[in-house]
């Protein structure tokens, strides 16, 4: 048993951060962002790499005009919904289509998200590779990885439950499914293209990072959450 992996996956929540997620649920669902949900132009794209898309949906709405995105920092471009500082944003006064962003479940989605049905994308990644990194990016901050993964495993829910809940919806025009493997591949072609690329991007990188013990947990661990899961991944 792969112990310190297994508390991870395992963990449901921890007190500290449930009051976290509370307060941010408290302010999502208040008066104001409920009526942000009055348009059809929002669009939503949680999870996974989800900064690359703050970046990829205002280029497309200015029609690849940079002016935008090259002048007004991404946090109040696209609106992080679970951020105190978005209730200061007037969200409800911004023209439409209005870009929002959130790591929130399918199932925290506040009343008028599901009234409205706004144009939803939903970016996802494999496991093994989002595990990876977050571990890099808590020793960047220097936090302790096995703590802090936890941590991030569990404040909005398992990866596994967050993506099970927006796929439960199954396919519907306003809710567009894209993996982070996907996005690569347009990657992949700027650089045929030798068009400048705007970042690094590395699909697979936890196999340099688990031991096989480790891996061999996962991919159990991953078969017994996702059996009954009919979407498939690029990643399986």
């Amino acid at each position: 048993m792969v112990t310190w992996l297994a508390k991870v996956f395992n963990s449901q929540k921890f007190p500290a951060l449930s009051k976290v997620v509370k307060a941010a649920l408290s302010i999502f669902h208040g008066p104001l962002v409920e009526a942000s949900f009055n348009l059809m132009g929002d669009i939503i794209d949680p999870k996974s790499r989800t900064t690359w898309m703050q970046e990829i949906v205002p280029l497309i709405i200015s029609q690849g005009d940079p002016e935008l995105v090259d002048t007004v920092p991404n946090w109040d471009r696209v609106p992080w919904l679970e951020e105190t500082r978005a209730c200061d944003l007037n969200l409800d006064q911004r023209p439409s289509p209005r870009v929002f962003i959130t790591h929130f479940k399918y199932d925290m989605m506040s009343t008028g998200f599901f009234k409205v049905k706004p144009r939803v994308i939903y970016v996802m990644r494999n496991p093994r590779d989002a595990f990876t990194s977050y571990s890099h990016f808590s020793r960047m901050i220097h936090i302790c990885n096995d703590l802090f993964s936890s941590l991030i495993f569990v404040v909005f829910g398992s990866w596994f439950d967050h993506v099970k809940g927006w796929l439960s919806v199954g396919e519907q025009q306003h809710i567009m499914y894209i993996s982070y493997e996907q996005m690569i591949l347009v990657r992949r072609l700027q650089i045929q293209l030798k068009i400048p690329l705007c970042l690094s991007c590395i699909v697979g990188d936890w196999k340099n990072h688990l031991t096989v013990a480790e891996a061999e947990y996962f991919d159990e661990f991953y078969q017994k959450k996702m059996q009954h899961v009919k979407h498939t991944f690029d990643w399986d």
